[in-house]
């Protein structure tokens, strides 16, 4: 299969992390409040990387309307999202868009995230994962936008000479090849995590590794994670003590100044800080 040159393949991130919504209306206007940081695009006209801030974004919104075909990696309910402020027009050039995440959802009900499809077929993951690129330095942040875009055209090559492997993920990758990219499971809910992954303790374990929320005696090493955590396990609050409501969420806490056995303790369930999101209390729990 041959394509046009008139394509495009971008990616971009924000200046803030994915919001943490359980319901997807309220999380999609959240993401569309997000404001890129940088946007980086490849061209096949002329093979060369070009990139794009909130000053120059325009001249990217341009490119959009003149090319053929746009491709990307969950462009669709993210990035997309996220640049209809900068002036995209959504409906002009859905049709002309080909996301390869949404192909692949749609094909397999999968979701697989740009980590694990990349280390499948490339034999190398994201430079930088979704939490790390918030905190980067400019000449990395541009580097790691640069890696997935990078990334992502080689997987639509892949697929456009029908060598992509996907359809025999279905089945191992739950047990062997679970995403940690947090561009996809940052802001997925605990239940839509499991409906994700219908075995249920699959999305816990994910949930948990992602956002510390407990450590459910999961065998992480065998998922290929580290070991989270030591000693005596805390099972977490589970009721609100002001209204009694048990639907409670813990928020995340900054880790990177934390010692060792704060650490430890924070993992195993020791300590946290929670909402209920019955009366929008905030609980600071300690075991």
């Amino acid at each position: 299969m041959t394509h046009s040159k008139n394509i495009i393949v971008f990616d971009l991130e924000t200046k803030t992390l994915i919001p943490k919504f359980k319901d997807k209306k309220k999380k999609r206007k959240e993401i569309a409040k997000m404001e890129i940081s940088v946007l980086c695009c490849y061209d096949y006209n002329n093979k060369k990387y070009s990139f794009f801030n909130e000053k120059n974004i325009k001249e990217f919104i341009s490119l959009t309307n003149k090319c053929e075909k746009i491709i990307g990696y969950n462009i669709l309910d993210f990035d997309y999202l996220v640049l209809k402020k900068y002036g995209l027009k959504i409906k002009n050039i859905s049709k002309k868009t080909f996301d390869i995440f949404d192909f692949i959802k749609k094909e397999t009900g999968e979701w697989i995230s740009l980590d694990s499809l990349s280390m499948e077929n490339l034999g190398r993951g994201k430079l930088f994962k979704g939490k790390e690129m918030v905190d980067l330095k400019k000449a990395d942040l541009y580097k790691g936008c640069k890696a997935d875009v990078q990334n992502t055209k080689e997987l639509y090559d892949m697929f456009c000479t029908k060598k992509l492997k996907y359809k025999h993920l279905t089945s191992a990758w739950k047990q062997n090849h679970l995403p940690t990219d947090d561009d996809l499971l940052m802001g997925f809910s605990r239940g839509e995590l499991r409906d994700m992954y219908p075995k249920g303790k699959e999305g816990d374990c994910i949930y948990n590794h992602i956002f510390g929320y407990e450590n459910d005696g999961y065998d992480y090493e065998n998922m290929g994670y580290d070991t989270i955590g030591e000693g005596e396990y805390h099972d977490p609050l589970k009721k609100c003590p002001k209204c009694g409501g048990d639907n409670l969420e813990k928020f995340d806490e900054d880790t990177e100044d934390m010692t060792d056995g704060q650490m430890a303790e924070y993992m195993n369930g020791s300590w946290g800080t929670f909402e209920c999101l019955d009366c929008k209390e905030h609980i600071d729990w300690e075991a």
